[in-house]
């Protein structure tokens, strides 16, 4: 393991430590759940910032294979709007701002 990954191995353990603690002491309303209630209830844009950071760590990073390319039997992976623009148009046989009227 990296030292990136010792570091978050380590900062979740020590929050499931806490987490636990606050379970089983007798003071109301410490558990991170309900202190992150009590934060974000007055400051949504807390949400909105988390929420773009788990989509940043979270969301599928691999490239998706052009839908075009693929018919074609191509293994070309969509790099650019460009790249699906081109192939397109070669399919249809018309250019970008034509038509075919």
């Amino acid at each position: 393991m990296n030292r990136t990954g010792t570091v978050v191995a380590i900062l979740l353990a020590l929050g499931v430590s806490w987490e636990v603690w606050t379970l089983v002491n007798s003071v109301p309303g410490d558990t991170i759940s309900e202190t992150v209630w009590a934060v974000i209830h007055d400051n949504p844009i807390i949400v909105f910032v988390t929420g773009i950071l788990n989509g940043h760590w979270f969301w599928q990073r691999k490239p998706k294979p052009c839908p075009v390319c693929a018919q074609k039997g191509r293994g070309i992976l969509v790099a650019s709007e460009d790249h699906a623009v081109e192939e397109f148009e070669e399919v249809l046989g018309v250019k970008k701002g034509t038509s075919q009227g």
